[in-house]
């Protein structure tokens, strides 16, 4: 099976730690990306389906978060071209746009973004026939995004999402990442939830991406 993936440091093709890499006996074109914002997430999975010779059985995305912005790499070509080889080549990594901060600063234009982004790539995959799967890395709350644009928030296929609900009571130790709803809850959630600790800036360990492909991600492409 041919499967494509995208998303940011928690699926980063660069780490060997993730949990892309267990995937045995399947060819893998991982094109996630460290801080990676939703519109080159998007945009590597659609110019990777369309570019690429090959034919993709099943597409895995995962999101970021709303408030990320696409952004100009200053690292040096050489460097860019060693730390992600899997991205080299393609225009959505190497011609990132530039946004002017100011133009995002209010949850609704974030959100818009956001919503934009995830139904583009729903539609262009549903339009190829293309088996997927979306989720989030940590708990982002999809409520700021029904109360801004109730009907623009219903057309998104959530028979094709993985989310985790939980109960969110006492914070997490990645305090950061909890704010929102325990409606929408993510990788980091499912690790704490099933007593697997995190890293201290809230990533999971090793062992939760492990465990994080034996439990869910292996089981999604036989869906």
């Amino acid at each position: 099976m041919n499967i494509l993936i995208s998303g940011d440091s928690f699926s980063d093709n660069k780490n060997p730690h993730t949990w892309p890499n267990y995937y045995e006996g399947h060819k893998v074109i991982n094109r996630a990306v460290g801080c990676h914002s939703n519109l080159s997430i998007s945009r590597t999975i659609i110019e990777s389906v369309t570019e690429s010779d090959i034919d993709f059985d099943y597409v895995i995305c995962e999101w970021s978060t709303p408030m990320r912005a696409s952004y100009k790499r200053f690292a040096p070509e050489p460097y860019q071209r060693i730390k992600h080889k899997e991205c080299v080549g393609i225009a959505s990594f190497e011609n990132s746009d530039v946004y002017k901060s100011f133009e995002f600063y209010t949850s609704e234009s974030v959100w818009l973004r956001t919503l934009e982004n995830i139904l583009r790539t729903q539609w262009f995959l549903e339009t190829k026939k293309l088996k997927y799967k979306f989720f989030f890395g940590w708990n982002i709350s999809f409520i700021e995004a029904i109360r801004f644009f109730p009907e623009l928030s219903k057309l998104i296929n959530f028979d094709n999402w993985w989310i985790h609900e939980t109960p969110m009571g006492p914070p997490y130790p990645h305090a950061p990442f909890t704010e929102g709803s325990e409606e929408y809850s993510g990788m980091s959630e499912w690790c704490v939830d099933n007593g697997i600790e995190l890293e201290p800036d809230g990533h999971p360990t090793n062992k939760g991406h492990e465990m994080f492909y034996k439990e869910l991600a292996s089981k999604w492409i036989y869906e």
